[in-house]
């Protein structure tokens, strides 16, 4: 009798050891291991003076990335935060692979489950995830899916990324990542919500980030009459941007990317260029349109920058009317002959002397955002010694800069769009083109007639 117990013992033992191996193979092939594939939207043009240069593989612009997930059916939570690191084989057209651990299966008997997820990861993204407790059918609900949602800091420092060679700016869409030399700004990216069905558990969890934070890039080249002097940069500044702001992304945003999910706060910083960089941008007759050279590419906090009239050698002006020519100036600048009745029928559009100069305030540290330029021009055409690089300042208020002028032009613009100030959007990245185009001064001269004394004299 023992004998037959202890054969039937071991026999349930085997079968029940048989039995674990058969269910661990069929979660294996039944319920395949989640994995993910991601990408990353271009940018979105904010003005016609932006430039969308962005990547679409995520792993351009970050290594890894924190996902959050939930299986519908209990309301259980299968990821909570977990890194995904996203590595490339490297090749001319690469491919990615996604690695987490510890690997998670599909469950077939879930209806649906729906993932969260943000980069870079840990410290550095700083990511906060908060989520209304949904029951299993409000989960599957479209009107009630997408309830959670990210809250973050983030303060910048203003690094300008370096630009070495000045002209190609596509190869620098890794220069925000979070694995860039210390203490350069790093990009941060939300990806929408995603539900998975059924139907679709055996695929990858296909997750599309949007950039949260702005961007602002500055370019310079010099006009053609430039083309032979020498031109050096000696300062590009851009002030009183705000650095540091609040996420909150279940704040209302419009489709198009507006700042409304973004609070800043605290000082402002300065975008500063590469000092004393030569300008090799020229337009020319061949050249019209030469490739941009970047001296700007910064990550900005999503901010309206406000319009406001501002004088361009930084000194207060008042409010003067329009000085006209007189007829004698007239005739002496022009190089006319005008009679009286002839001079007054012109109109005092062609006999302004010095135009009307509206109310402007004086730049200084306390104003609106601006741009200051300060630049030499140096003629090294002939021989040495050349002249001495004659050195020009300009200031503009950064909205007017890209073309706004405080005013609403209502039922003039796109829809949305606000004339009175520029907006610093989340996933959108101004770029201001300057040219270098001064006057030249020229000359133009007259010579007078001989003033003729006559006289006869006789002599006898």
């Amino acid at each position: 009798m023992r004998k037959y117990l202890y054969i039937m013992a071991a026999a349930t033992i085997f079968a029940s050891c048989a039995g674990k191996d058969t269910f661990k193979k069929d979660i294996q092939e039944n319920n395949e291991a989640i994995s993910f594939e991601s990408f990353t939207s271009k940018q979105t043009r904010a003005t016609e003076n932006s430039q969308a240069n962005y990547d679409w593989a995520f792993f351009d612009h970050h290594n890894t990335f924190q996902v959050w997930g939930f299986k519908n059916t209990s309301e259980t939570a299968v990821f909570t935060g977990d890194v995904v690191t996203v590595a490339s084989d490297g090749a001319a057209t690469p491919a990615y692979t996604y690695t987490y651990a510890p690997i998670r299966y599909w469950d077939k008997a879930a209806t649906a489950y729906e993932y969260y997820a943000a980069a870079p990861s840990g410290t550095t993204g700083n990511w906060t995830f908060n989520r209304n407790n949904l029951v299993a059918a409000e989960i599957v609900d479209n009107a009630k899916q997408h309830q959670g949602y990210f809250t973050t800091n983030s303060t910048l420092v203003g690094t300008n990324i370096t630009v070495t060679d000045g002209t190609d700016a596509y190869k620098y869409v890794n220069s925000f990542k979070s694995d860039a030399t210390s203490g350069v700004d790093i990009d941060k990216l939300v990806a929408a919500p995603k539900i998975v069905y059924k139907a679709h558990f055996s695929q990858a969890v296909q997750l599309n980030f949007i950039h949260i934070l702005s961007r602002l890039n500055v370019t310079i080249k010099k006009d053609e009459i430039l083309r032979d002097q020498t031109v050096i940069v000696k300062k590009l500044e851009i002030h009183n941007l705000k650095a540091t702001g609040a996420f909150d992304e279940s704040k209302p945003a419009s489709q198009d990317g507006d700042n409304t999910r973004w609070t800043e706060s605290g000082d402002a910083v300065t975008y500063s260029a590469p000092t004393y960089k030569e300008v090799t941008a020229t337009i020319t007759s061949t050249t019209p349109n030469p490739d941009p050279q970047y001296l700007i590419q910064s990550l900005v906090i999503p901010q309206d920058a406000d319009h406001e009239s501002v004088a361009l050698d930084g000194q207060a002006k008042t409010a003067t009317a329009a000085q006209l020519f007189t007829l004698a100036e007239y005739n002496a600048y022009f190089g006319t002959n005008l009679d009286q009745d002839a001079f007054d029928a012109l109109s005092n559009e062609a006999k302004t002397k010095i135009p009307a100069v509206a109310a402007a305030t004086a730049i200084s540290e306390s104003s609106k955002p601006y741009l200051v330029i300060t630049y030499t021009i140096q003629d090294k055409r002939g021989s040495e010694p050349y002249p001495a690089a004659e050195e020009f300042t300009a200031y503009f208020n950064l909205a007017a800069a890209f073309g706004l002028d405080g005013v609403d032009h209502t039922g003039e613009t796109p829809a949305g769009v606000d004339q009175t100030k520029l907006a610093f959007n989340e996933g959108w990245q101004n770029t201001l083109h300057i040219t270098l185009s001064p006057d030249a001064i020229e000359f133009c001269a007259q010579v007078a007639e001989w003033s003729t004394v006559e006289n006869e004299l006789v002599v006898e």
